[in-house]
């Protein structure tokens, strides 16, 4: 959305799939004025998903009352709508830990100008990274975690602050603590999570070092949707990186950090973007 002009917005549509439906949003948006930039759609297993990009310049209705109308023209066929507007960007949470790869990926597409949304915050159970925070001129929250005894504490802190400062997306990026059931319903399908793709092959602390002494050929990372089950999201994207006899289990850890942060940044993008449909609860539709 960060070349998008200021009047353009993204509909997304999710409904039962059936006959007609490109044709009757279509006409719909055209009764009110909309002219279709773009549009994508896609039919799964009896679902319908579509994206448009529409320029508002013209609209014959308040915005706001055009929404309300979308809404129940979904509505009438057991369906929901979304829209997304280029002034009005997505608001960004990201969780850290001690890693800073993956939140200097992030923060570096912000300066850029090519992240489409605002970075609004950052999070973490430490404060080694907080110096990063600070020179990118971003607010920083520590909250320590000292397991169970306050775990719950500070997550309901955590939610509260998430909540007062309308935040619309969650990033763990590289942050080492399981979230609770609790946080995880809150914010259900807005949170995003990075790991390594050598899951469950190579379990524990040091999967570089297991993936070396296996000859491993790739390595990877999967960004997916966080769910109450750990790491069993709907998988978003995954990146690789070709190994060879050569690479020490510290040049498959640097090239692990490397596929991580492509595979976060272009999972946050694409969720920013409004393409990412959840089909079934497991698959990841993009458009």
């Amino acid at each position: 959305m960060k070349t998008l002009k200021p009047q353009t917005a993204i509909i997304r549509i999710v409904c039962p799939d059936q006959k007609g439906l490109v044709a009757r949003f279509a006409g719909f948006l055209a009764n009110h004025g909309l002219n279709i930039l773009d549009s994508e759609d896609h039919g799964e297993d009896g679902g319908f998903f579509q994206r448009i990009t529409v320029d508002t310049a013209e609209i014959d209705i308040p915005i706001a009352m055009f929404e309300n109308l979308l809404a129940k023209e979904c509505a009438g066929i057991n369906g929901t709508c979304e829209v997304l507007h280029a002034h009005h960007p997505k608001r960004i949470a990201i969780f850290v830990s001690q890693e800073s790869h993956c939140l200097y990926e992030l923060l570096i597409e912000r300066e850029r100008g090519d992240l489409p949304g605002n970075i609004d915050l950052i999070i973490s159970n430490h404060r080694e990274l907080e110096s990063i925070a600070k020179y990118f001129k971003i607010k920083f929250f520590h909250f320590p975690i000292d397991g169970a005894r306050n775990r719950k504490k500070q997550e309901n802190l955590e939610i509260a602050l998430l909540k007062s400062r309308g935040i619309d997306l969650v990033v763990l990026a590289r942050y080492m603590q399981v979230l609770s059931p609790k946080f995880v319903r809150t914010f259900h399908g807005r949170i995003i999570n990075v790991h390594h793709s050598f899951l469950p092959a190579f379990p524990g602390r040091k999967p570089y070092a297991q993936a070396y002494a296996r000859g491993v050929k790739f390595i990877g990372a999967t960004a997916h949707y966080v769910t109450e089950t750990l790491d069993d999201g709907p998988y978003i994207c995954q990146e690789t990186a070709p190994c060879t006899h050569r690479d020490t289990p510290a040049d498959l850890q640097s090239k692990g950090r490397r596929v991580e942060q492509l595979a976060l940044l272009r999972a946050v993008t694409a969720h920013l973007e409004g393409r990412l449909f959840v089909s079934g609860g497991k698959r990841v539709i993009e458009l």
